[in-house]
């Protein structure tokens, strides 16, 4: 099948949703409104009139974020309308990104035994596969709660990190070990895709596997003095530019400066405004806010080269679920009445 016969109904439908994104006056008008009432106001005037209308006093952001996990279910699902073979599966393991999250909230919950709050803002619905969370939370052991996902892809991946789990009492150790494993999952779907298809997926899926890498290099330099030989083991393979030669080069140095310094490559290079000065956790912010900076400017790039790919699905993603971000950071600057100056640097546009 040609590439245009590929993509020429999904072209078309995420060129429509392309349309729909915030313009730069849309976003200048959330910045700039005076109060969390006026905010509300443009939002509700905006694509996502459906998912703010159901904000009212007392504001519970949350309810938002949850709205907005909906709203991007549904996008995939209407692009997995059209898609087919290869590429409808490498789009459904985007989507199931959104079941691992809630997955990960779910094992969150299961080990501190939060209260039913917490449970008020789980994704309850189906996105994939079926995950019995009200089950789930009954289990006494991490053995047990493996044992309901059997037929789920993340079995194996709660084995993996269960060992950690139990030795240090730490869910980090299960969630890094789904992260793991869905990354080399996805990979697996992108070496299906056609020539095209798999070189300018490889790239973006690339970069975000870059950012998510630095990331935690940087968090677990600075804040758990992670050991190397540990750290190693929590990398995500397929990195564009970021592999473990370079990261085990780069870690090795005592100083957090000359990390991020020894990561500052193309198209990375803009991480060394970063190095001046003592680095504390504003500084983390700004790095993940210029991580997502470049994945968004990779994202833009690939729209403007041949349209009937599947770089056009997934940059229409990353530009979504960078606008949600903002969607969140507007909201809770707002209710924290944060001047529009501050607010516009945590933006990623």
């Amino acid at each position: 099948m040609s590439a245009l016969a590929r993509y020429a109904f999904t072209n078309a439908k995420v060129r429509a949703m392309l349309s729909s994104l915030f313009t730069k006056p849309q976003l200048n008008s959330l910045v700039s409104a005076k109060d969390i009432d006026e905010f509300l106001s443009v939002a509700k005037a905006s694509t996502y009139e459906s998912i703010f209308k159901k904000l009212t006093p007392p504001y519970e952001p949350r309810v938002i974020e949850l709205g907005l996990v909906r709203d991007a279910i549904e996008k995939h699902n209407r692009i997995l309308k059209n898609l087919k073979g290869p590429p409808a599966e490498v789009v459904f393991l985007l989507l199931s990104k959104y079941e691992l999250a809630n997955l990960k909230n779910l094992l969150r919950i299961w080990h501190t035994m939060a209260d039913g709050e917490e449970l008020n803002y789980l994704y309850k619905e189906k996105i994939c596969y079926d995950i019995p969370i009200s089950e789930v939370l009954t289990r006494k052991t991490i053995e047990e709660v493996i044992l309901l996902l059997d037929k789920t892809p993340y079995k194996d991946a709660l084995m993996n990190g269960r060992t950690g789990f139990k030795e240090r009492g730490s869910i980090f150790y299960l969630e890094i070990a789904l992260d793991i494993d869905y990354y080399k999952r996805l990979w697996n779907k992108v070496a299906a895709l056609s020539p095209m298809d798999r070189g300018l997926a490889s790239r973006l899926i690339g970069v975000e596997v870059d950012i998510k890498n630095i990331s935690w290099i940087v968090r677990f330099k600075q804040y758990y003095k992670m050991p190397l030989g540990e750290l190693v083991s929590y990398i995500i393979p397929g990195g564009y530019q970021i592999a473990e030669p370079l990261i085990r080069k780069v870690y090795s140095s005592e100083d957090i400066r000359t990390v991020i310094t020894g990561l500052s490559r193309k198209p990375y290079q803009d991480l060394t405004t970063l190095v001046s000065g003592a680095y504390d956790k504003s500084k983390m912010f700004m790095l993940e806010a210029m991580l997502w900076q470049v994945l968004l400017k990779e994202a833009k790039s690939a729209l403007s080269k041949f349209p009937f790919t599947i770089a056009t699905v997934l940059a229409y993603l990353i530009l979504y679920t960078a606008e949600a971000r903002n969607i969140v950071s507007l909201l809770y600057s707002k209710l924290y009445q944060l001047e529009p100056e501050r607010i516009s640097g945590s933006l990623i546009c």
